[in-house]
């Protein structure tokens, strides 16, 4: 019987009877190790590095107001409060708009285009609203200034002692007890707006300047239109019951309602609690009664074609896509369907890890899973999702897990419109990088927006950073280009 040992120093394991020198052998493997090493750091090298363009936006200016600053889709705009000397003053692409004594929260406030600009301004006990510059009338109190999708519209509340209007395009509407919160909300076209309001302790809808019928409560957050605006639906409260209500038609009441989900062409969904029973109804018809509905998992897809939700079904979680349930977990999140509507993916749990499901197969177990995805190409044969991996975050496309950060950045992820390229942003300690296909941009301070980086059709790609004491808009050719 042949024993076991440890190779002697200097000498590797080999197969018997075969005899070579040790010591050309050592130096041929040195050698190779060596231009291994070499070439992976060359490639690795040349892997990360992504080559930028800098084109400074503004300067920031001392006392800035971190949580004001708004950014303009193409990153050309930046605009932000800075407080200086007891005044709150307005830049805007690091020029001074306007010196007031206070500015309202959540403004300044970008059309979704860029190109219009709103804030709330506070002069003494009066407050305005500034929109594209131009002064409006003064209220005592302003609050949920925004724009319309299209931009061209915008709507603000304003209070005046203890009565509440919404003002539409300046246009001052009727005086309520109180505006729901969250509201008032426009279609996704631009040309209908809806919001709840109290009467007389009572709440109705007010759709278009139109009063709807009183209920104990209404709107709850939900939203009230479908995509092409045709379609306005709400969740009410009667006598304890809950209803909805589409195009002013009731549907049936139950004990609890949540998770009211409108599909682009119209088709309404919602979870629907009745004694101990709970099941998802769609356009008014019930589906069967199950354990749970797990909240926040009803989704249609873009098409409007296709509905899926999670349920729990003999101890065990399913996600549920056209009446079809998929394998047993121990949690699962919501469908994410495809752009058009073929593929669909979705988080699960299972034996303490989490994975992405796409179209059945499961992928990758992860310590877990990011909310930030999964997200699909826009021709939907790719897909991208962020799942952590020990104390650090990567990437996944296609299945494969990029390189490690520290952090990845919430709905940074940005397939190129030809789905060849991936964009997102990364932490590394502290600093901010861009990475597109693996390739890295030099380190930043910080990215800034809300906004994933954006891409033209010639495949390029562009991002706002902050370097040094100046926002900077960066652009970067894909690697592959």
């Amino acid at each position: 019987m042949n024993s076991l040992r440890p190779a002697a120093s200097g000498e590797c394991n080999r197969p018997h009877g075969l005899r070579v020198s040790s010591a050309p052998f050592i130096a041929r493997v040195v050698f190779l190790c060596v231009i291994i090493v070499v070439a992976m750091q060359t490639a690795f090298c040349n892997a990360a590095a992504l080559k930028v363009r800098e084109v400074p936006v503004g300067k920031v200016q001392p006392g800035i107001v971190q949580a004001s600053v708004v950014v303009s889709p193409d990153f050309r705009r930046v605009a932000f409060v800075a407080i200086q000397g007891g005044k709150h003053r307005v830049f805007v692409e690091g020029k001074l708009v306007a010196t007031l004594d206070g500015v309202g929260f959540g403004t300044p406030a970008m059309s979704l285009d860029g190109q219009r600009l709103l804030f709330v301004g506070i002069r003494g006990t009066n407050s305005f609203v500034t929109v594209d510059g131009v002064e409006g009338k003064t209220y005592e109190s302003i609050d949920r200034a925004q724009f319309s999708p299209d931009g061209k519209h915008f709507v603000f509340v304003v209070q005046r002692g203890d009565r509440f209007s919404v003002v539409l395009d300046d246009v001052e509407g009727p005086s309520f007890e109180q505006i729901g919160e969250g509201d008032p909300q426009f279609s996704e076209d631009g040309n209908h707006v809806a919001y709840a309001a109290k009467r007389d302790g009572k709440w109705l809808l007010m759709h278009d300047g139109k009063p709807g019928p009183s209920f104990e409560a209404v709107g709850r957050g939900a939203f009230y239109f479908s995509a092409d605006g045709k379609t306005i639906a709400y969740l009410a409260v009667r006598r304890g019951k809950y209803v909805v209500i589409k195009d002013g038609v009731e549907g049936k009441e139950y004990a609890s309602i949540t998770d009211l989900t409108i599909n682009p062409t119209g088709r309404v969904a919602y979870r629907a609690v009745s004694g101990t029973e709970q099941r998802v109804v769609v356009n008014e018809k019930e589906g069967p009664a199950c354990e749970e509905i797990v909240q926040g998992s009803l989704a249609f897809s873009k098409t409007g074609a296709r509905f899926g939700y999670g349920e729990k079904k003999n101890g065990g979680f399913h996600l549920v896509v056209d009446g079809m349930a998929g394998s047993a977990m121990q949690a699962v999140g919501p469908p994410v369907f495809s752009p058009q509507g073929t593929r669909v993916a979705y988080k699960a749990a299972r034996d303490l890890d989490e994975l992405v499901v796409l179209d059945g197969k499961e992928g990758a177990s992860f310590f877990g899973i990011s909310t930030d995805g999964p997200v699909f190409s826009a021709d939907g044969s790719r897909l991208a999702y962020v799942a952590r991996r020990g104390i650090s975050w990567v990437v996944v496309v296609d299945g494969v897990a990029g390189d490690p950060y520290d952090g990845i950045g919430m709905r940074s992820m940005k397939f190129s419109p030809d789905g060849r390229h991936l964009a997102y942003w990364a932490k590394r300690d502290i600093r901010s990088v861009l990475v597109v296909d693996g390739h890295e941009s030099p380190e930043y301070r910080a990215y800034i927006g809300k906004h994933s980086p954006r891409w033209d059709n010639a495949g390029n790609v562009s991002g706002l950073v902050l370097k040094g004491d100046e926002f900077v808009r960066i652009e970067a050719e894909s690697p592959g280009n």
